[in-house]
Order: structure tokens, then C-alpha cells, then sequence
């Protein structure tokens, strides 16, 4: 009779049904949120700790005021801006309905490919066509301004969120402003991500979202860039020069501030950056459909199937 196996004798191979089921995951979806950088943890963490009202006077509020107007600089430093455009608020729905209902300009045309909150922000708006590959036709916008003289703001998107297209947003400035159109640039996709240069791009308005960056959610701005002014639609307090009231989000802040800052030293590290699914074989698959040209470049994470 054979002496029986020890309990231990039977786990020296894992069985192989165990082994079908070990697999690896990687997170992919870093359009609908990017993973929180560290440099955002520890900021959002180090301003909690602290207590103070950005709009207090005695000195726990003033600390807290310069931690605000610090984090001003570094988002505006981020995409070239002046740092008295930036507007905190609550992430990038709400800076896009600012710019779109808060322009008082009396006709708004924007791209058929817009991000929902501005699609919905701006349900009877005139619609921008677009090519096949998902790209805003510039000839019909053209068209289309001209064929009215009322006051109007064009919104379109630097990256757009389900494919990754870069539109030629320098471009639609420059048509915007020909017939004496506001431009209004959705960059929340893109910052961080590729160079964003408010010069650049001439756009009026950008918007931005810290968690699509690293950051934390629930904070995000709206860049006015030059002279134009928003009417506030939140009101209240004189929260952030009157143009949104409510309390500031301090550690949704300091953690937009961080990200901010690393993002910007990441790019220029060279880090971050565009590529083609011409030109990377192997990203494609044989049961992957792309909704848009091949050759379209693309912000890094953002692969468009």
C-alpha cells in the first residue's frame, strides 16, 4: 500500500484551472478619469489638514487664500494664460456651461462632436458639421457666421473625448474672430496630455478638469483669456472675483494645483504625446473598428476604437 500524499505534496503546482483564471488588468480608461497622481494625493491631503476659509481675513484665511491664488498661477502656467483668468469651479461641466451661458453672446455654434455638457448646455445652438473622420469642417463654419451678423460664440473641442481627433482649433479661432465671434476651447481632454498654449490655439475661453489630469475630481476652470468678461451663473458670495460664488474647493485646489505642475514638467520632459494608429501596428487589432482616420494624431491614452 502507497503511504498517502502530505496536504502539501498536492499545491506544488498550481492546478490548471487556477492558472486560467490569473489574468492581468491594466486601466485603459483614462478619458473618463486618470488614476490619482501622487502629487495630488499629498496635496490634497496637506490642505485638509489645514483649516481656513479663503475668504476670511484673520490669518488661518489668509493661508488659505494664498494657497488658492498659488494653484491660480500654476493652471495658468500650465496652457500659457494669465493667471487672473483662471476661474475655479466645480470641473469641466460647469466651466463649459459657464462659457456657454454666461457669454451673453446671442447665437452659439458649436461642433457636432462636442462633449455632452455642451451639447446639452446648448440644446437649440447651430450645429458645425463634421468630416467622416470626425474633424470640424471649417468651410461650413465659415458659412454659417456669415450668413448672420448677431453676436456669436463658437465652441469647439481641442481633443474630443471618444476618439481622441485634435481639431484644428487655431484655425476656428481665427474664423471666429474674422466675423467678430467669440471662441470657446474645451481642452479638458488634451491638457496635460499634449502642449496646450492659450497664443496658440487664440482661443477667448479654454476649460479644464484636474481629474483628467491625475487631479481630483469635483474641481476644474474656466481660463478667460484677455479682456472679455462672464456673467456668473452661480451666484452668491464674491467667490472668485464675482464671476462664481460658493466657498473654494481648497483641496480640490491644492490637488489641481499639484497636477498641474507635474503635468507641465512632464511635457516638457517630453513624457506626454500624440501618436497614430498608422503608425503603431500594434495597436491594432483585427476586431477593432476606429472611428476616425488612422492618421489622425491623437493625445497619448487615447486610442479611439
Amino acid at each position: 500500500m502507497e503511504p498517502a500524499a502530505s496536504p502539501s505534496a498536492k499545491f506544488t503546482e498550481p492546478p490548471k484551472l487556477l492558472e486560467t483564471m490569473v489574468r492581468r488588468e491594466s486601466y485603459l480608461d483614462w478619458n473618463a478619469t486618470a488614476p490619482l497622481r501622487p502629487e495630488a494625493a499629498a496635496a490634497v491631503t496637506a490642505a485638509l489638514r489645514d483649516c481656513g476659509n479663503a475668504s476670511s481675513v484673520h490669518r488661518w484665511g489668509r493661508a488659505a487664500r494664498q494657497r488658492v491664488e498659488n494653484a491660480r498661477e500654476a493652471v495658468a502656467v500650465l496652457i500659457g494664460a494669465d493667471p487672473e483668468g483662471v476661474i475655479f469651479v466645480s470641473g469641466g461641466t460647469e466651466a463649459n456651461q459657464l462659457a456657454l451661458l454666461g457669454s451673453g453672446r446671442e447665437r452659439v455654434l458649436i461642433s457636432a462632436v462636442e462633449h455632452s455638457s455642451v451639447l446639452q448646455a446648448a440644446q437649440h445652438a447651430e450645429r458645425i458639421p463634421v468630416s467622416a473622420d470626425g474633424i470640424v469642417e471649417l468651410g461650413r463654419l465659415e458659412e454659417l457666421l456669415a450668413s448672420d451678423p448677431h453676436s456669436a460664440l463658437v465652441s469647439v473641442m481641442l481633443a474630443n473625448n471618444e476618439t481622441g481627433a485634435i481639431q484644428p482649433v487655431a484655425e476656428v479661432a481665427a474664423i471666429a474672430h474674422r466675423y467678430g465671434a467669440l471662441f470657446h476651447c474645451d481642452a479638458v481632454q488634451a491638457a496635460g496630455k499634449i502642449p496646450v498654449d492659450v497664443a496658440t490655439i487664440g482661443a477667448d475661453l479654454i476649460s479644464l478638469s484636474a481629474h483628467k489630469l491625475g487631479g481630483p475630481p469635483g474641481i476644474g476652470a474656466l481660463i478667460i483669456c484677455g479682456t472679455i468678461e462672464v456673467a456668473p451663473i452661480i451666484r452668491g458670495g464674491g467667490q472668485e472675483r464675482g464671476r462664481r460664488a460658493g466657498s473654494e474647493n481648497l483641496p480640490g485646489i491644492a490637488g489641481f494645483a499639484a497636477v498641474a505642475d507635474a503635468a507641465r514638467h512632464g511635457l516638457a520632459d517630453g513624457r506626454a504625446s500624440t501618436i497614430s494608429l498608422c503608425t503603431e501596428p500594434h495597436l491594432r487589432h483585427p476586431g477593432c473598428l476606429f472611428h476616425s482616420a488612422g492618421d489622425q494624431p491623437r493625445p497619448a491614452g487615447s486610442a479611439g476604437q
